[in-house]
């Protein structure tokens, strides 16, 4: 290929036409290159900021995340609360229906106090009424047994007395000759001249029989009897 020079009014060298070629590909190139990163600066500035609204939209999206989550814990908490307060309310239902047990119950707890002091009371009076019985029974054996001896003080002084009115009925005979069968008058055994100066009594109000000569005076009372 041949280059052809011709003279340029631009500078003092000339100029061949291929070197002008070569200077327009290399100007077209610059501005291809210009155009080029004007492109890729202008792709680039589209992809930053699509960058950033995707980060600026994931930044929302991530609060939007946060207040989601606590919407959720905000509507967990209102549940449980919901929950609480169900529940809070059956309480008050099933406290309100136990206030009147729980009346009854103190009311059966003052009756088993009440129960328990008269239990106590009863138990005071049972022992008291058993050292009462004791001593009744004290006092009767005692009574039983002074009786005992008066039976046996009265039963002994009557027999006295019938051994006595034994004798003077016996003297009366002797003297007087009388016989078995025959039955003295009371006149004839007391008085301050007889055999007994005044008629014995028997201190259990007992009455005597004098009888035949023969046999042994007698007293009405049960076991006031001559051996």
């Amino acid at each position: 290929m041949k280059i052809r020079c011709v003279s340029s009014r631009v500078g003092r060298f000339p100029l061949c036409q291929g070197q002008a070629f070569f200077k327009w590909v290399a100007l077209l190139a610059v501005v291809g290159l210009f155009a080029v990163a004007g492109l890729l600066f202008a792709q680039k500035a589209a992809h930053q900021k699509q960058v950033a609204q995707l980060q600026e939209q994931h930044q929302q999206l991530q609060q939007e995340k946060e207040q989601l989550e606590q919407l959720r814990g905000a509507v967990q908490e209102l549940e449980r609360l919901r929950l609480d307060n169900a529940e809070l309310v059956k309480l008050r239902g099933e406290v309100a229906a136990l206030r009147p047990l729980q009346k009854q119950q103190q009311q059966l707890q003052t009756e088993i106090q009440q129960l328990r002091g008269r239990l106590q009371q009863a138990q005071q009076a049972g022992v008291e009424v058993a050292a009462l019985r004791d001593q009744n029974q004290q006092l009767q054996q005692n009574q039983q047994a002074q009786i005992e001896a008066q039976v046996k003080a009265q039963t002994g002084a009557c027999i006295n007395n019938l051994k006595a009115i034994e004798g003077a009925k016996g003297v009366w005979a002797v003297e007087l000759k009388k016989t078995a069968a025959d039955v003295p008058t009371d006149a004839e055994i007391f008085g301050p001249d007889k055999y007994i100066n005044q008629k014995p009594a028997c201190q259990a109000g007992g009455v005597y029989t004098l009888g035949p000569v023969q046999a042994k005076p007698a007293c009405n009372i049960p076991g006031h009897v001559l051996p």
